[in-house]
């Protein structure tokens, strides 16, 4: 009888371990995915803002110099922003990128 409660009990441990490990993994993988969601609203909402802007402001006001003008490659500056940062939330967010990127990378192979 002991011994079935040692193997029910190193069963138990075994499988809370695994429920655990997994849980862990989909909030990382929560965490990356909000951070990408929130990002990428908040970079590509500026290229529609830009176009409703320049169908409403007059044409005299869109040259070199007025608002639209630098509001346009705020918006280019801001879609090179979202493509970069992609690497960095999931190097923060995500640790099994974090492991995978160590083993592929050259450096820790020593």
């Amino acid at each position: 009888m002991t011994y079935r409660l040692i193997i029910s009990l190193r069963q138990f441990y075994r499988r809370r371990e695994r429920a655990t490990t997994r849980a862990q993994v989909d909030n990382d993988m929560t965490k990356t995915l909000v951070a990408v969601v929130v990002i990428f609203m908040s970079c590509q909402l500026l290229n529609p803002i830009r176009r409703i802007l320049l169908a409403v402001l007059p044409s005299s006001s869109q040259g070199c110099g007025f608002f639209s003008y630098y509001f346009g490659a705020l918006t280019s500056l801001a879609l090179a922003v979202d493509a970069a940062s992609h690497f960095f939330v999931y190097s923060v967010c995500n640790n099994q990128f974090v492991e995978a990127l160590m083993i592929a990378s050259p450096c820790s192979r020593h």
